[in-house]
């Protein structure tokens, strides 16, 4: 495919027009096509292109020689400006370009037929499309100065290079105005989007990306977020809609959070100040910058159109799966009636959850009443308090066994407290010990009123008392010594056991043994 490239390159203040390629192999140093030994006649092709608010005529002549182009180059100052009309070889033309100037990719500024600055990766991360060309490249490199080149002309290109550097920098100056002043002169902020506004402004001041305020404000409007923390959470959302370019979606990522807790801090709003370039009146730059009048006036009437062409590609570039639908298309009467559709099934649901409740609460009380437990009816009833069906006659037929239970339950623990005392009072002969524990077998009824953990506790001293003087008498008895039967028979009267029939026998061998 055929391209044209202009080589316009400054030097005290002159411009001087130079042999542009016709090709890529003309750009190379190749001979020009259909011209036998690279030489052709001289012909003088016009162009009138619209560069800052004025005409500019451009002569380029063809020469014989395939290198004139780059020689002219090499003899220019130290910034050389190109133009790349629409090709497919963009790219395989940048670099023998800065093969030519012996410059690095970062030495290389690339910007649009609007004059914006767009970022150009040699490994195809970013593409140009046809709306972006022409592109105006700049390569600015320092070279060391001829010391067979006179002072004055040291001195033009110094001058030359310096002046390129801060038109460079205007440049950028130009950009961030004229998005803080498009910004500005766009419609008046809605009513519900005011509250946002100032905080999203401050935000993206902190990431130095105040130009995608209007856009972030636009994606606000759009999605219905009312906070910068809702613009944080969604961030992914954002730069997918937005389609921003590799640094600021970086930028956007890595310092979203840093920038959301410094805009959190107590008073950081307030003794925060506009940046001295966004300060600066457009009326003023466009004195200091004659080309951004044009700028100026055409940005406005290409901002929806941009918008759409980002829309088309990131439609095109990404797949569907990392695409919400929320974000390819706006909610129409379908996704309304979706809505409706999914609250009604979710009310079914709930309905049929609430009605397995009631039926397993109905169940575990007519399971209680079939049993006639105490706690299984307590838990039956409150469950179906629970699933609201206190007026359900089951459970006024529950709560009256539940009040038959406790009563009934009360009297056995008074009557196992009663046989506990009986037992503790009866004579503490032989059948003293037996009668006690069958009386403890209640004791966990007897327990729960009150006084009957006392009683418990002597008679379960009682009983062991009891066993300890029936064991020493028996092998005292056994053994036959009187001493050791005298000693029992003392601790036996002491603890009220007199009426034991081993105490008998005891003390008849002892008076025998005496």
């Amino acid at each position: 495919m055929l391209l044209a490239v202009g080589l316009h390159r400054k030097s005290g203040g002159e411009e001087e027009n130079h042999p542009a390629p016709d090709s890529i192999a003309d750009a190379d140093g190749g001979p020009v096509p259909d011209t036998p030994g690279g030489s052709c006649s001289t012909d003088e092709i016009e162009e009138q292109n619209h560069r800052g608010g004025r005409w500019e005529r451009t002569t380029r002549r063809s020469s014989s020689g395939a290198g004139r182009a780059s020689e002219a180059r090499k003899e220019s100052g130290a910034a050389t400006a190109v133009k790349i009309d629409f090709t497919d070889s963009w790219s395989t033309l940048l670099r023998n370009l800065l093969r030519e100037e012996d410059c690095k990719p970062e030495d290389c500024r690339v910007f649009n037929r609007h004059g914006e600055l767009i970022p150009v990766f040699f490994d195809k991360d970013f593409v140009p499309i046809q709306r972006d060309f022409p592109l105006h490249v700049t390569f600015r490199k320092e070279r060391k100065p001829d010391w067979r080149v006179s002072e004055s002309d040291e001195a033009i290109k110094t001058a030359t290079s310096a002046t390129s550097l801060i038109s460079e920098e205007q440049e950028e100056v130009r950009r961030a105005a004229s998005s803080v002043a498009s910004a500005e002169t766009d419609d008046e902020v809605p009513t519900h989007l005011q509250a946002v506004a100032k905080s999203l402004r401050h935000w993206l001041a902190e990431m130095k990306l105040q130009h995608l305020e209007s856009s972030v404000l636009r994606w606000c409007d759009e999605m219905g977020a009312c906070s910068v923390q809702e613009v944080v959470d969604c961030l992914e959302y954002l730069i997918a809609a937005l389609d921003l370019q590799k640094s600021d979606a970086k930028r956007l990522c890595s310092e979203a959070s840093r920038a959301m807790r410094k805009l959190n801090t107590p008073g950081a709003v307030g003794l925060r100040k506009e940046q001295k370039v966004l300060s600066t009146s457009p009326t003023t730059l466009a004195q200091e910058l004659p080309g951004l009048t044009p700028f100026t006036r055409t940005r406005q009437g290409l901002k929806k159109k941009m918008m759409k062409d980002r829309q088309k590609q990131l439609a095109s570039t990404m797949s569907e799966g990392s695409i919400t639908d929320g974000l390819q298309r706006k909610p129409t009467t379908d996704d309304f009636s979706s809505v409706e559709a999914a609250k009604e099934k979710l009310a079914l649901q709930l309905k049929e959850e609430e009605e397995k409740q009631k039926d397993a609460a109905i169940t575990a009380l007519n399971a209680a009443l079939s049993k006639k437990c105490l706690d299984d009816l307590g838990a039956a009833i409150q469950m179906m308090e629970a699933v609201g069906l206190d007026s359900h006659e089951l459970v006024a037929t529950a709560k009256r066994d539940q009040e038959m239970l406790s009563r009934r339950h009360l009297q056995l623990c008074e009557e196992s407290v009663c046989a506990l005392q009986a037992a503790l009072e009866a004579p503490r002969d032989d059948r003293f010990g037996q009668a006690i524990r069958e009386a403890l077998q209640n004791a966990s009824f007897a327990c729960q009123v009150q006084g009957g953990q006392r009683v418990c506790k002597e008679a379960q001293n009682a009983v062991r008392v009891w066993d300890e003087v029936r064991m020493a008498l028996q092998i005292a008895v056994r053994n036959g010594c009187p001493d050791a039967m005298r000693l029992c028979i003392l601790e036996a009267q002491a603890a009220g056991f007199s009426q034991l029939s081993l105490l008998a026998e005891a003390e008849r061998l002892v008076q025998e043994a005496s």
